[in-house]
Parts: structure tokens; C-alpha cells; sequence
């Protein structure tokens, strides 16, 4: 039998150069009181497939992904996964944490996954001491929305190749290259509502058109011109392909 998916605690984290830097969370107090209040936020690695918290859990902890992909799932009565969001660095889970609500998905990392966790005592804390506390948070709920309407609307409409194809421009969006990260065909399925046969056989149609390329560190090489095409609905424009995967 495997061992589960772990999450282990990040010793080597570091609050003052993170990328994210919790959201902002600490504008408007002075360095040393920031310093003093990070030290409250712990920090993990989360292995492929392990689950951060599940739905109707009590909710003590918000969490940032510092980096990674994490989704959000639904579980239907009769057992089925439906995928409401991928979250990536910069996003906030466990909103409902500051509501005092259970949790109201089951959260799972879909590659490693570095995340800040944070108590609500001490975003109870930032409330009372930073002014603009409130804003950010806000920042964070329309985001949520944002993305919410996304699945509903970009990822949930259309054919299959048209759906992989915004999906995989979604995953591209924050790398800064034409690179994007390819996650399994059964959380393709369960993010688009399409069969895992139906996005395998997409993917595979992909490849041969030549759109994707070498893989390296979890990213893969992707043609985002010809993806943007599909995503319209236009049949992809003949050309040299990128260069296979080894």
C-alpha cells in the first residue's frame, strides 16, 4: 500500500522575501511590528494530491499558496468530483475561515504546493491594527468571484478541445513564457466537465498538432498562439511545430 500524500512543515521559508508576501496583509505597520506578527503564519509543502483541509472541517486557518497549484472540490451526493477553482501563488483558500463557517470544499494540492498558514487570531489581530486590512480582503473575495465565474463560464462552455484549450491558457497565464503546467487528465476532467477519455484524447490531438513541447520542472513548452486559436473556436493555423519532448 503507498504512504498518503505528504504536507510537511517549510524550514526553510522566509517571510521577507516571499514572493506573495501575504497578500499585503501587513501595509501599513511599521517593519518591526510586521516581523513580530509573521512570526504567527506557518509554513508547508504540500505533495502532489495531499488534502490541506476538507470540506465541513472547522475552519481555524486561512491559507496563501506561495506557489503551486491547488484546486477547490465539490463532492456530489453520489460521490462525484467537480472542480470549482485552481488557485495558484497569491491566492487566498479558507476565506470562509473569517466567517467562523466550516470549510465548504475539500482543498488538495495538484503539484507541490508551498503554503502560508494562517490563524484567525491573528487576522482577527491585522483587523484591529492595519487600516487597510478590510481592502485587501475585499481584493481577495472578488478574485474568488472572478475566478468563480471563469469555471462557470470560460472552462464549463464549448467543446472539449475549446475548453482544454482555455484551461491550459488559464494554467499559462502567470509563468511569463509560453509554458503552462499540464495536470492530470482525471482533474482535467473534473475542472471542465468532460470524461478523463475525452481530455486525454484532446491532449493527445495537441501533440500531434505540435503544440506542446519539451517538459521541464513540472512546465511544458505550449504554443499559446494556437491554444488562443482553439479557444476561439478556430481550426489552428498550419506550422513548424515546437520541438518534441525527449
Amino acid at each position: 500500500m503507498h504512504a498518503p500524500p505528504t504536507i510537511r512543515r517549510d524550514s526553510l521559508a522566509t517571510c521577507s522575501v516571499c514572493p506573495v508576501r501575504a497578500l499585503d496583509l501587513f501595509v501599513g505597520i511599521d517593519a518591526p511590528r510586521a516581523e513580530a506578527l509573521l512570526q504567527g503564519i506557518d509554513h508547508f509543502i504540500c505533495a502532489p494530491r495531499a488534502i490541506v483541509y476538507a470540506s465541513r472541517e472547522k475552519a481555524p486557518f486561512l491559507y496563501i499558496v506561495r506557489s503551486g497549484l491547488v484546486k477547490l472540490s465539490h463532492f456530489s451526493l453520489g460521490g462525484e468530483e467537480r472542480i470549482v477553482r485552481i488557485l495558484k501563488a497569491g491566492d487566498a483558500l479558507g476565506l470562509e475561515a473569517l466567517f467562523g463557517e466550516p470549510y465548504h470544499h475539500t482543498a488538495r494540492a495538484l503539484t507541490e504546493a508551498r503554503l502560508c498558514r494562517v490563524p484567525v487570531p491573528l487576522l482577527e489581530q491585522l483587523d484591529r491594527e492595519v487600516p487597510d486590512f478590510h481592502r485587501q480582503l475585499l481584493r481577495q473575495f472578488q478574485r474568488s468571484l472572478n475566478e468563480a465565474e471563469a469555471v462557470l463560464t470560460d472552462l464549463s462552455t464549448g467543446t472539449a478541445r475549446g475548453r482544454v484549450a482555455r484551461l491550459l491558457l488559464f494554467l499559462a497565464r502567470d509563468h511569463g513564457a509560453a509554458e503552462c503546467t499540464l495536470i492530470g487528465r482525471e482533474d482535467m476532467g473534473a475542472i471542465l466537465g468532460i470524461t478523463t477519455e475525452s481530455a486525454s484524447r484532446v491532449i493527445a490531438a495537441f501533440r500531434r498538432l505540435g503544440i506542446f513541447g519539451r517538459s521541464k520542472g513540472g512546465l511544458c513548452e505550449c504554443d499559446l498562439e494556437r491554444l488562443g486559436e482553439i479557444a476561439r473556436g478556430i481550426e489552428p493555423t498550419p506550422r513548424k511545430t515546437l520541438n518534441k519532448p525527449p
